[in-house]
């Protein structure tokens, strides 16, 4: 850290004296040789005359393939649940005034559309969060790909920080709509929870359609996450594969430490308990854990339980 790069050189390994020794030299060769005991020879010469460094050159590997774009032209049956899919308003093109008032403007869009009660994706079926969440963010690209000719922007490649944020906080969406459905409805409407809530002491509020935790410290520095975490309930389904991962992801953490990094984004409600069942139900950790065997003792000797006189057997040491 306090040299600069520029003073950093590559020696080969011809010339690296350290490259001796641990490839294996003769004792009687390494006393005779100028090079373990001077260095290579160019260090002896003016820095002008030493080798010049030349920077690798950066080729494609042949199994990487660039992706192409190919535009074509299909036609889509969409089957879409509005109470399933995210923010599906958002995508859908608006009816104001600032659409084409002709087809000529604009190409038009034809899309059939069938509505069905069943959900598209049931979090029930996905056994690991990582999956899950991958899944619904590529579902969501291809609603916004549908339309990319009214949204102006078509998502491609990998997946996007913001397209697995997005993506995150629409399970925790479903999450609380099938969790607190009554206090999701009240919240949303912008009125009051009732007294006998479950989630009143924690002070919640509705904002972009999540509940979140309210709280006294907004003027701390902390992440707007971590002062109003989202809430979830410890019993649905999500909020246990995201134990299940965060678990694994931070290398088998305990209890209190996998209940203490959850908590920088999201209040588990009964988090505590949820964390230690899950704990215990991780096969490694079990395993590791483990109590061994405490074998099982002998009875004592009649000498050691009988009352006596004293002296009654007495020893004599004639050394």
């Amino acid at each position: 850290e306090l040299i600069p790069l520029s003073s950093w050189r590559y020696v080969p390994t011809d010339l690296n004296p350290a490259d001796m020794v641990s490839r294996g030299v003769n004792p009687k060769q390494l006393m005779d040789s100028d090079q373990w005991w001077l260095g290579p020879s160019f260090l002896t010469q003016p820095e002008s005359k030493w080798p010049v460094l030349t920077a690798p050159e950066n080729k494609n590997l042949p199994e990487i393939k660039i992706n192409k774009l190919n535009t074509k032209t299909i036609n889509t049956l969409t089957a879409i649940n509005k109470n399933d899919l995210p923010d599906i308003d958002d995508y859908l093109p608006d009816t104001g005034d600032n659409l084409p008032a002709s087809p000529t403007d604009e190409p038009e869009i034809k899309n059939n559309v069938c509505t069905y009660d069943q959900p598209i994706l049931k979090c029930e079926n996905f056994s690991k969060f990582m999956k899950l969440q991958r899944t619904v963010a590529y579902v969501n690209r291809f609603i916004n790909n549908i339309y990319v000719k009214i949204r102006k922007t078509k998502r491609s490649g990998h997946l996007t920080t913001d397209e697995l944020k997005e993506a995150f906080h629409y399970l925790c969406r479903i999450s609380q709509q099938e969790s607190f459905p009554e206090e999701y409805k009240t919240l949303s409407k912008g009125l009051e929870l009732k007294s006998k809530s479950n989630i009143l002491s924690l002070n919640p509020y509705f904002e972009n359609g999540l509940i979140r935790v309210g709280g006294r410290i907004d003027a701390s520095n902390y992440s707007y996450d971590k002062r109003h975490p989202i809430l979830l309930d410890s019993a649905h389904h999500v909020t246990k594969l995201l134990f299940e991962w965060e678990h694994l992801r931070n290398l088998h953490a305990g209890p209190q430490l996998l209940l203490s990094i959850l908590r920088e984004t999201v209040w588990p409600v009964n988090g505590r308990r949820l964390a230690r069942r899950t704990i215990s139900r991780c096969i490694r950790c079990r395993r590791v854990q483990g109590k061994t065997l405490v074998p099982k003792m002998g009875d004592l000797p009649s000498k050691r339980l009988n009352a006596d006189f004293p002296f009654i057997s007495v020893g004599l040491d004639f050394a």
